[in-house]
């Protein structure tokens, strides 16, 4: 082989099919490591960053203080943008010749089905009558709360909250929209779930205790956007008086699959809440997805590049 073939490098597991590997291997020599301490040391991990053509990654793959040590690369990162998208500095990206391109959110399919699920396991309560033993029938009898004709406002009118409608619509429930155009207590105040599909771009913190304050009586929270957007003591107080039932948050600023994290195991610690590790995304039909327009992005590139 061409010694001047490009170097690719994947530095988190991905589910490429055989035909998606088959395409890289033909662009490039194509290496995988996971950057936890078992596989390699930080040290080693980030030289062969720096050696790289291409790496593909996905959220959180370097330490961003470091980003900008690399040099004359494209980083590509499959399922949106990632968390240090608003502060990257585009200048010192050109400086190096840092291009970061991420792929369109293939993934709403898989979330819409996440928060559905969520949504009935909150108010319905089927999760304790699967296969019970509980010999009082008043307790199997206990009523369980549908979702036709109850109120859901959707925080974001992105990709994930747009595709969320027509399910919701076609459940009989009436949807509402919060934009930035919007009042937010406003658009909350009578709603039976909250569904936070916020982006990147809303400020940390965002949803405070005066957002918290402002909810239903009785109501459900459901997040499959970044943690760092709501205030987490505020959502226990909240869950602690009543306000809120129930919670459920796919904890999108954990490594994938991870349980270790500090906000996965904080959130953890009340039983109110319903939480998976950063996995509401993996399904079969989303993998076989959402890996091409990456691909595409690297065959782009190394041709521009005269590869």
């Amino acid at each position: 082989m061409s010694e001047n073939r490009p170097k690719i490098l994947i530095v988190d597991i991905m589910f490429l099919l055989e035909e998606q590997r088959e395409r890289l291997e033909q662009l490039g020599e194509v290496e995988e490591i996971f950057k936890t301490k078992n596989d390699i040391a930080p040290e080693s991990y980030f030289q062969k960053c720096l050696e790289a053509d291409v790496i593909c990654a996905y959220k959180t793959f370097i330490d961003y203080k470091r980003l900008y040590e690399l040099h004359d690369v494209l980083i590509s990162i499959p399922f949106g943008k990632p968390d240090f998208w608003n502060r990257l500095d585009i200048d010192r990206l050109n400086e190096r010749n840092i291009t970061i391109k991420h792929t369109r959110r293939r993934y709403k399919e898989a979330l819409v089905e996440w928060i559905i699920y969520m949504m009935l396991t909150l108010s319905r309560g089927i999760k304790e009558k699967i296969r019970t033993e509980e010999d009082d029938i008043f307790k199997n009898l206990a009523t369980g709360y549908s979702l036709a004709g109850k109120n859901v406002t959707i925080l974001g009118k992105g990709v994930i909250g747009t595709a969320l409608k027509p399910v919701c619509d076609s459940l009989r429930m009436n949807v509402n929209y919060y934009t930035r155009d919007s009042d937010l207590l406003e658009c909350v105040k009578d709603a039976d779930f909250v569904v936070n599909c916020l982006g990147v771009d809303a400020k940390s913190g965002f949803l405070d205790k005066n957002f918290f304050n402002a909810l239903k009586k009785g109501s459900y929270f459901i997040s499959v956007a970044s943690p760092r957007i709501y205030d987490h003591t505020a959502l226990f107080e909240a869950l602690d008086d009543g306000t809120l039932m129930g919670a459920a948050d796919d904890v999108a600023s954990a490594k994938i699959g991870d349980t270790g994290g500090q906000m996965y195991k904080k959130l953890l610690e009340n039983p109110k809440v319903l939480i998976t590790p950063h996995i509401a995304w993996r399904t079969d039909f989303e993998s076989e997805k959402s890996y091409d327009p990456m691909i595409d992005e690297i065959e782009l590139y190394l041709d521009e590049k005269n590869f």
